[in-house]
C-alpha cells in the first residue's frame, strides 16, 4: 500500500517499509527536483543520512548504470542513463519525473537497491526489465524484489496516436491491457504497462506496489509536463524520487 507520510508530505509505499531502508516519492510541496539543492535540502531536513546523492541523466532511454563509488563528491550525475542499480549504503539514487513513472526496487535480502525513469521510450524499450535483470546479475533473487511504481500521468489524460500504439504492438505483440479508446483516441496506462513487464520480468505480483493517482489530474500534489510545460511553464517543476539503503 502506498501512503502520505504526513510529516514530511512524501509518499511512500509499505512493501519498503524496512529500517535498512529509506525512500519516497516527493509532491509539489517539497519543490523543483530539477534544482539540485532542493534534493539535498530535502534529504537533510528530513534526516536521510547518506554520503552521497546520485541523479540519473534521463535521456528516455533504457540504459541501466550499476553504480558504485569512486571519488568523495557529495553528487553525481550519472551520464546517458534512466536506470541506477547499486548495493553501496549510504548511497541515494534519484530520479525526476513530471508524468513519466519513477519506479524503486528492492531486494532487502540482499541488499541491492535500483530506481528507473519510465517515459513512454524506456517503457518500450523494457527498462524496467533491464533494471530487474541488473540487480539479478549482482545478486539479487528474483523471487525477492519488491517493485515500487510511482505516480506519473494516468490512463485518463494520456492519450496517444495510432503510430505509438501499433509501435507497442509490434514490440510486445499484445497491448497487455494497457491501452484504450476513449473519444476516438487511443489512451496509454503506462503504469499498467510497467506492471505488466514486472509480471513478465518473474515480479512477483504480490511483491508490486503502484499509484491510483494521476500527476495530470492532480494539480496541488503533483507537477505535469502534459498539464503545465506548454500553457503554464511558470509553474512547471519535477517531483524527485529516491531509495537509499541506510
Amino acid at each position: 500500500m502506498i501512503y502520505l507520510n504526513s510529516l514530511n508530505r512524501t509518499f511512500v509505499s509499505s512493501k519498503l517499509d524496512d529500517v535498512s531502508l529509506s525512500s519516497g516519492f516527493t509532491t509539489k510541496d517539497a519543490g523543483d527536483g530539477r534544482n539540485i539543492e532542493t534534493i539535498l535540502s530535502n534529504l537533510r531536513i528530513n534526516q536521510i543520512i547518506f554520503k552521497k546523492l546520485v541523479v540519473a541523466e534521463q535521456i528516455h532511454s533504457a540504459n541501466v548504470e550499476y553504480y558504485e563509488s569512486h571519488d568523495n563528491q557529495i553528487v553525481e550525475v550519472v551520464p546517458e542513463t534512466d536506470g541506477v542499480v547499486t548495493s553501496e549504503k549510504g548511497v541515494v539514487i534519484a530520479v525526476r519525473t513530471a508524468d513519466c513513472i519513477p519506479i524503486l526496487y528492492a531486494d532487502k535480502s540482499s541488499g541491492i537497491i535500483a530506481i528507473s525513469h519510465n517515459g513512454w521510450r524506456g517503457t518500450l524499450k523494457k527498462i524496467s526489465a533491464r533494471i530487474v535483470d541488473e540487480m539479478t546479475g549482482h545478486g539479487a533473487k528474483r523471487e525477492e524484489i519488491v517493485a515500487v511504481i510511482g505516480p506519473g500521468v494516468g490512463l485518463c489524460c494520456y492519450d496517444v496516436d495510432e503510430e505509438r500504439y501499433y509501435t507497442f504492438m509490434e514490440e510486445f505483440e499484445s497491448d497487455l491491457g494497457a491501452f484504450t479508446m476513449r473519444g476516438g483516441r487511443r489512451h496509454l496506462n503506462l503504469a499498467k504497462m510497467n506492471y505488466e513487464i514486472l509480471k513478465l520480468a518473474g515480479i512477483k505480483t504480490e511483491h508490486i506496489d503502484f499509484f491510483p493517482f494521476c500527476t495530470s489530474c492532480d494539480k496541488d500534489k503533483f507537477y505535469s509536463y502534459r498539464r503545465d510545460h506548454k500553457k503554464h511553464p511558470e509553474k512547471f517543476g519535477e517531483m524527485f524520487s529516491y531509495i537509499v539503503r541506510n
